[in-house]
């Protein structure tokens, strides 16, 4: 909404007291966004056929060494040596695949191998119903790059939005759950506006903490008209 429907006198009166501003700029903003990391692996697995008989398709297996998985998949590339190792573990456990490329591979075996990776769906089935992410051909040198996996994160992002703000598009950002007087440095943003959540999220960034806030009439929020303008123009780019 805008202008002031719907406010009391009591806030209307309250001119500009407790309003949430921040001197953070929108590249600050970004920074504490999701970071891409691009990682080259060598893998070299070896196994005989007759342990796949014995151990079935543990017989063939790679994984980082215990300790040294943040290093492998560039965790400490994407910020510093100093980050201790219990919080690189939590960044790489919240990591996300976005794309997953076979660059090459050589397989000796005389037959084709079903390629599991336990943090990619596996999209290859076999008349059996086993799942694979790839299969390596038998006897096999093959250096055309096989894209194994690739996430759609704007169709995801988009998706996530519109479920959890159904009310809400880039064009009703500044309108939609905003009160907003003219002539006035500030205005009223409803406690559910995803601008709301956005604040909440980076507020280590912000220096500022919008709960601790008082609401107005128990619904809204008082901004800067600066810091609003700012949010919504970064929302608009996710």
């Amino acid at each position: 909404m805008s202008g002031a429907k719907g406010l009391s006198q009591q806030a209307l009166a309250s001119a500009n007291q407790n309003v949430f501003s921040s001197d953070a700029a929108p590249e600050d903003i970004y920074s504490n966004s999701p970071i891409t990391i691009a990682r080259t692996i060598h893998v070299n697995i070896s196994g005989t056929m007759a342990n796949f008989q014995k151990q079935g398709e543990m017989a063939a297996t790679w994984k980082p060494r215990e300790g040294k998985q943040a290093s492998v998949f560039g965790i400490y590339d994407a910020f510093d040596n100093s980050l201790d190792h219990t919080t690189a573990t939590n960044a790489l456990a919240g990591a996300r695949v976005k794309r997953a490329t076979m660059v090459e591979y050589k397989s000796t075996f005389p037959v084709s191998l079903g390629v599991s990776i336990s943090c990619l769906n596996p999209d290859e089935a076999t008349d059996t119903g086993e799942r694979y992410v790839m299969t390596a051909l038998p006897l096999t040198s093959n250096t055309n790059p096989l894209v194994i996996h690739e996430s759609d994160n704007s169709s995801n992002e988009s998706l996530e939005w519109r479920n959890k703000y159904p009310e809400y598009n880039e064009n009703n950002l500044e309108s939609e759950g905003v009160v907003n007087l003219d002539k006035r440095a500030y205005m009223f943003v409803h406690k559910d506006h995803p601008v709301i959540e956005m604040l909440r999220c980076n507020k280590d960034v912000l220096s500022a903490d919008i709960d601790e806030q008082p609401l107005v009439d128990g619904q809204y929020y008082k901004l800067a008209s600066q810091v609003m303008r700012t949010m919504c123009n970064l929302l608009r780019t996710k």
